[in-house]
């Protein structure tokens, strides 16, 4: 995430993600499943010039939280109250802040929602991150990773963003090495996705960990190229299965392109990995003509915190949430 000063607290652009890998191990006993994925940081620019990415404003005023949503068609069946993931990363950020502290938090919608690009869960982290500084409390991703966990699966990932394997249900996070900006086109059906009907449709199997590896080496080495073969998604099969209008465009793009054309967490949204030629241009303008949903081209997010923070380096030690019970 970016943090830029504004008068009386931050705006943050709000990154969205991708799953290049995704594998379900199995239930666990507090109802959620294991999960191991890597998890990649994107911002992108569609055919007519909007980011693919939300727009957050934390300032300090009043006592409570003050909360507003300005949606567009990325915004449909977006909460814009309490339950909305933002309003409540500012409720947990006046938890551990003095008596009497308020937040305003703006919110401005460019990541659609039900898509699988985690913008909810980035809004949020983005709240606890911003507030946290704001108010003068500690905005380390350790020190915020335990009220994330609380709010979403995703939203620890997004307390540093970047390229990361994550495991548990989403709150162990280890960067890991990607040296290459990479790019992608990703294309959005009209289609809202419910993660939780996904997962609760997907068969109840036991797999093995560590089938991430292969790609984790192809990331490190910054080959591109090599990348689109190893991409995976178990939940791929579920979503396709269930909605026709994200199989049929699958379909549809893989006739146009060599690369695999893949689904993003519990969808509705696609992707492949791209270049930069006028090859590839041609290629997202015959896209686009398809008429399939929101396409544009979205470019690797590297890990960032805070100003006077730092910015975290790919291949750190990992974090985890003190009240995790997997490991």
């Amino acid at each position: 995430m970016r943090l830029d000063a504004i008068a009386g607290g931050f705006r943050v652009r709000v990154p969205a993600k991708l799953n290049l890998w995704l594998e379900v191990l199995g239930d666990r006993p507090d109802g959620f499943h294991e999960i191991e994925s890597i998890f990649h940081s994107i911002v992108g620019v569609d055919g007519e010039g909007d980011v693919l990415a939300d727009q957050v404003e934390v300032i300090a005023a009043g006592n409570g939280v003050e909360f507003s949503c300005a949606t567009s068609t990325a915004g449909a069946n977006v909460p814009s109250g309490p339950e909305n993931l933002a309003h409540r990363a500012a409720e947990a950020v006046l938890a551990r802040a003095p008596r009497g502290a308020g937040l305003r938090v703006r919110l401005r919608k460019g990541i659609p929602a039900g898509s699988g690009l985690g913008g909810g869960s980035s809004d949020a982290a983005a709240v606890l991150v911003a507030g946290s500084r704001l108010l003068g409390l500690d905005s380390r991703p350790e020190a915020l990773l335990d009220a994330a966990a609380a709010i979403g699966s995703d939203v620890p990932f997004f307390l540093r963003g970047g390229t990361a394997l994550v495991r548990g249900r989403g709150e162990i996070v280890e960067p890991i090495p990607c040296p290459r900006k990479l790019s992608f086109v990703v294309i959005v059906p009209a289609q809202f996705v419910s993660t939780k009907e996904i997962y609760d449709t997907l068969p109840s199997l036991t797999r093995s960990a560590g089938g991430h590896k292969m790609l984790t080496a192809v990331l490190a080495s910054g080959n591109p190229s090599e990348i689109g073969g190893h991409l995976f998604n178990r939940l791929e099969s579920v979503v396709i299965d269930r909605y026709p209008i994200i199989r049929s465009a699958q379909h549809r793009l893989q006739s146009i392109v060599s690369t695999p054309v893949r689904v993003t967490g519990s969808g509705s949204a696609l992707y492949f990995v791209c270049g930069a030629g006028k090859e590839e241009r041609h290629t997202l303008d015959r896209i686009i003509d398809l008429g399939i949903g929101m396409t544009c081209v979205a470019t690797s997010e590297p890990a960032e915190l805070a100003p006077g923070a730092g910015t975290a380096g790919e291949g750190e030690g990992s974090w985890r949430s003190p009240r995790s019970g997997s490991s």
